[in-house]
Order: C-alpha cells, then structure tokens, then sequence
C-alpha cells in the first residue's frame, strides 16, 4: 500500500468515527476528503505544524515544532519509547546515539529543511544536498539496509511537495551531528557548506612621515690641480620628500652657483682656506637645509731665479826676495835662464838648482 492509500485510508477513518453517514452529505463529506487527500500527497510532503502519521513516518506523527525546547522535549520521549523498535538502529546509521540526548538538551535548534535540500538555521544555508529516510518506497528512493531491515533513502526534491519542512538541527559548534524532520522524526543527511571565514581586513601601512636632511656636502680636490674642487651633496629622504635645487656658495666672493643637480665643481682664482656652504631647498619647505665643507686652495710655488756665477782672478806670483839662490844664479848666467829656472823652483828647490848645475 502505497502513503497516499495509507493517507486516504487514515482520513476515512476519521471521517467514519465522526459518525457523518447521513445520506449524500456523507458522498459530499467523502469527496472533499479525497480532494483534499490528493492534494497533500503522502503524508511525508506536509507543511510546518502538520503531523506525518502515516507508515513512511520513522516515528509515527512526529513531534512538536512549537520551540527548540518542546521538540526537544517531544523527540527524546518518542525514542526512550521507542515503539517502533528500531529508531536507535536507524538514528545510529545517521550519527546520533542514546548517548547524544544530553548534547541534543543542550545544543538542538529548530532550523527547516528545504524542498531543494538545503538546511536552513538562523536564516543562514548550513547545508545542502539534503537526502531523508523513510519506511516506505517512493518512486525515486534507493533502499538503504540497517540491520537487517530495508529502509527507503531519497533526496528531499522527491520527498517534499512543499517548500519546508521544520527539523530539528543538534550542533558541535559550526559542525553538524543531526538532523531530524519533526513531522515525521525521519532523519536526514546533507553536506555542510563551507564555512568562508572573512579575511582580516589588512590593517594599512602607516604612512612614513616626510622628512628631509641634507647629510654632507663633500669636497674633492680635482686630481692634477691645486684649485678646483668637485662636490657632491648627499641627503636623506623619507615619505616621499624631494630635494628641488641646490645652492652652492663657494666663498670665494663669486656668485653663488643654484643647480638642480647635487653636484658642481669650482675653481678658485686664489689661495685660501675657503669654505663652502650649500643650502638644499626641499619639497618640504619647512626643512631646508645648509651644508658645510672645508676647501683649502695652496698658493702656486714661487718661480726661482738662476744662480750667477762670477769668474775669479788668479792671484799675482809672488815675487821672491833678491837674496835667494836664483838671483845669485841671474847673476851668473842672465836674466832669461833664471826665468826659465823661476818655473822650475815653484816645482821644486833641488830640481832646479840640479838643472843650473847641469848648464
């Protein structure tokens, strides 16, 4: 017998207890029965607040869907009751256990279930894919064996014919242990939906402050020359600051020469310890700045003048006294051999008179 017999069987019998026999009101009465019967579809595909109590139900009419509470309260008495004698067999193939009713007292909320399948708590999509089990064949089900016995399991786009039904959600945090429809206490089974956790909104860099300092102005005597200097300035940026020109003045009593560029050269026209300043405008107009260098400049080397020789002149010979030997000599042999023997007696007394005595 199929739920829709089952159901039309159930209404048929509240209408005979209600004792409505009389004549064609009773056709009338059984008519609209039907109609609504057919309506409703098996007793599965109901809205919220209505009882499943047909054979497809896990627990036969379900329980209260009034608050969390109730149904708690509803739920953990029909399966202590167990009337049925297999709903710890089939709630234990769906994850929950005798040991799970405290954790459902704590934890259970009233969510639905969507004819599309999805979970719904809070008003917030948990999960979706949603699959029940009943006790009844449906066109569509696949049979599922638990312990033995044949059960029935199909998506709830099969099972539903409306759009929600209530159930009762048992949470472990954001995890989900159990699900149950609470017209009919047939369990069900869905994929959780991932949870996205938002990313941390990065915290913004904080912005470097501006700032601008000239460092050093450096001075270099150009190789090979005693009076020209290159420099170079060096300053330090942060935030984005910018050095816009540079005014280098040399001391000197030149102009000062403005560069947009941190290096210049200089060639001083005269010796001197100079000093030269630069002043670094900035983007920062409150921080310009002077920097500082030393530039001795030597005098060039005096030209020497050429030393003068002056030539000397030689001493006059001496002339010896007429008492000496040669004058005896002159005497005896001329004036012209005693000036021969003069050369002679400057190199030598003995040779000289050895060469008299010779003539």
């Amino acid at each position: 017998m199929t739920e829709r017999q089952n159901h039309v069987r159930n209404l048929w019998q509240f209408a005979a207890a209600s004792k409505i026999v009389i004549g064609g009101l009773s056709v009338l009465l059984l008519g609209g029965v039907l109609g609504w019967s057919a309506l409703l579809g098996h007793a599965h595909q109901v809205s919220a607040m209505t009882a499943d109590c047909n054979d497809n139900a896990v627990i036969r009419c379900g329980f209260s869907d009034s608050s969390a509470s109730s149904a708690v309260t509803a739920f953990t008495a029909a399966y202590k009751a167990n009337k049925s004698g297999d709903l710890d067999n089939i709630y234990a193939n769906y994850g929950f256990t005798s040991g799970d009713l405290s954790k459902l007292q704590a934890n259970a909320k009233l969510g639905y279930v969507t004819k599309s399948g999805d979970v719904v708590l809070n008003g917030k999509v948990i999960a979706t894919g949603s699959t029940s089990i009943g006790r009844q064949d449906i066109s569509g089900s696949s049979t599922k064996t638990i312990n033995g016995k044949k059960y029935f399991e199909r998506p709830t786009s099969v099972s539903f014919t409306t759009d929600k039904i209530p159930a009762l959600i048992m949470m472990n945090g954001s995890k989900i242990d159990f699900i149950v429809l609470a017209s009919c206490g047939n369990p069900v089974k869905a994929t959780p939906k991932p949870t996205t956790t938002p990313k941390p909104t990065p915290k913004p860099s904080p912005t470097p402050v501006a700032s601008a300092m000239c460092s050093a102005l450096h001075a270099t005597l150009r190789t090979g020359t005693r009076d020209t200097y290159n420099y170079t300035v060096t300053n330090t940026l942060t935030g984005g600051a910018k050095a816009l020109s540079y005014s280098f003045d040399f001391g000197d009593g030149t102009s000062p020469q403005v560069t947009l560029q941190g290096s210049t050269s200089h060639t001083y026209a005269n010796a001197g310890n100079w000093k030269t300043r630069v002043t670094v405008q900035f983007s920062i107009a409150s921080q310009n700045q002077v920097c500082e260098a030393e530039t001795p400049v030597q005098a060039p080397p005096q030209a020497t003048q050429a030393s003068v020789t002056t030539p000397t002149t030689p001493a006059p010979a001496q002339q010896l006294p007429a008492t000496g030997l040669e004058n005896v000599a002159g005497g005896m042999f001329g004036t012209s051999a005693l000036a021969g023997a003069g050369y002679y007696w400057r190199v030598s007394r003995k040779g000289l008179i050895a060469r008299l005595l010779r003539r």
